[in-house]
């Protein structure tokens, strides 16, 4: 007799496991998307932090290596980069110095001789030039012309030359045509200089002091007037350079080990602004920000401040000795302002991004100088920096 077919069969455990999984897919929630990494279509460069950093940077008068205002513009740029979270270059500190040849020349006076003696000391009137040399000179006579027409038969060893020739090329010339002393007109150049010019005293004096010391004097020829120079120098082969220095790490396994350096001087001559600077130090801050929203570079990049720009390049020469990284592993090199001879050494592409023209606000062209570092650097970087505003001239 057959089996009675059972009124109710198990369902088969594959089905069951199946329907399962359609009922839980049905009852909760759909599949999570994932939000693209937060990235920022524009960074904002603020005007009126540009001129803190200005401020900062620069205080009230002029930045100069070796003295205690470049100290104090380091400092504020590494208070800047602590507070942004870059990483310090070497053992915890932003502040940076390194050691290259420097000369100070700390005092100076200028002296007509005679029953009429008139004295010009180191002062607003009257500057040491850091290229001068230590000592005195004596002449009975002063030539005043052109350093082209100093040459045989003409008695120059105190000159008194033209605004043409105060490069250090032109005092080299006077140097090597027999000159030891030269009064430059207009106050003189930079006070510390990568060194002195072996045996020339080299003084910078205002117009209207030349003309207090040597009336009618006529515009080339010999000054008949016993004139007396006297400089008080020191020569360091090994001074130090003071700069500052901050990283933001790159996120790529393979790419973070290879650097990308933005590069600026933290020099300031009088009357001038640190726009190169304040861009440097705004633009880290931002990119740093930007990394912590999620916007990470691929490669590492070092933001680096260095004096000794006006003074042979000291700070820069001894850096690129120095690095603080592999050389062969340095990228790419980019250089608010002028472009130092001494980074083709690196072996490496360098970049020299300009400041905008005199007229411009310099709060305005440190801002528009910042997006153009961030921009020019952001293809090595990996990251998208689509719009770079347009700078006043170019609104014009």
């Amino acid at each position: 007799m057959p089996a009675p077919t059972p009124i109710f069969r198990p369902p088969d455990s594959r089905l069951a496991v199946v329907a399962l999984l359609a009922l839980v897919a049905c009852s909760g929630p759909a599949p999570r998307t994932l939000e693209p990494s937060p990235v920022p279509g524009s960074p904002a460069f603020d005007v009126g932090v540009m001129r803190l950093h200005l401020s900062g940077l620069a205080g009230q008068g002029p930045v100069t290596t070796g003295g205690a205002d470049a100290l104090r513009s380091a400092s504020y740029a590494s208070v800047v980069f602590s507070e942004a979270r870059l990483q310090p270059l070497t053992a915890g500190e932003y502040r940076q110095v390194w050691y290259g040849p420097l000369n100070r020349a700390s005092d100076a006076a200028v002296a007509r001789l005679g029953r009429d003696t008139v004295m010009v000391r180191t002062g607003m009137a009257l500057r040491a030039d850091g290229r001068s040399d230590r000592g005195r000179v004596e002449a009975p006579t002063l030539w005043r012309g052109p350093a082209a027409e100093v040459g045989a038969g003409i008695p120059a060893t105190v000159a008194w030359v033209g605004e043409a020739d105060t490069t250090t090329e032109a005092l080299v010339r006077l140097a090597a045509a027999g000159v030891r002393a030269v009064l430059l007109p207009g106050g003189g150049q930079e006070p510390v200089s990568r060194g002195p010019i072996p045996n020339l005293l080299v003084v910078g004096v205002a117009p209207d002091a030349l003309a207090r010391l040597f009336p009618g004097a006529p515009e080339r020829g010999t000054v008949r007037y016993p004139v007396a120079v006297e400089v008080a120098s020191s020569f360091d082969p090994a001074s130090p350079v003071v700069g500052a220095a901050g990283l933001v790490p790159g996120r790529d396994p393979w790419a973070r080990e290879e650097l990308v350096v933005v590069a600026a001087p933290l020099d300031v001559r009088p009357g001038e602004s640190p726009i190169e600077a304040a861009a440097l130090v705004e633009a880290a801050r931002v990119l740093s920000e930007m990394a912590s929203r999620g916007a990470s570079p691929a490669a590492t990049t070092l933001f680096l401040l260095w004096s000794g720009s006006r003074q042979g390049g000291t700070g820069v020469e001894a850096w690129v000795r120095n690095p603080g990284w592999e050389r062969s592993r340095i990228r790419r090199i980019v250089v608010a302002g002028a472009l130092p001879a001494s980074i083709t050494h690196l072996e490496r592409p360098a970049t020299s991004l300009a400041r905008e023209t005199p007229g411009t606000d310099p709060a305005e062209a440190a801002r528009h100088l910042a997006h153009r570092l961030l921009a020019d650097i952001a293809p090595d970087l990996g990251i998208p920096i689509p719009y770079l505003p347009p700078s006043p001239t170019e609104r014009e």
